[in-house]
């Protein structure tokens, strides 16, 4: 019996916690480099995106009949 409630008592103090969590969050990780370059590049690629549709756009209004 006091096992039972010894292993109870140290699954219950193992699952607790969880305010470490936002700190972790805040901290630098090794992928941050990577995760920095794909959102760059997103931005660049809708950049890109715009610039073709506005082209499409002048394209478009400059000869109607294609």
């Amino acid at each position: 019996m006091k096992i039972l409630l010894l292993v109870l008592a140290l699954s219950l103090a193992a699952c607790g916690g969880g305010g470490d969590q936002a700190a972790e969050e805040d901290e630098e990780s090794v992928f941050d480099p990577l995760v920095s370059t794909i959102d760059k590049a997103k931005a660049v690629e809708d950049i890109t995106l715009q610039t073709k549709d506005d082209i499409d756009k002048a394209i478009e209004e400059a000869d109607p009949d294609q």
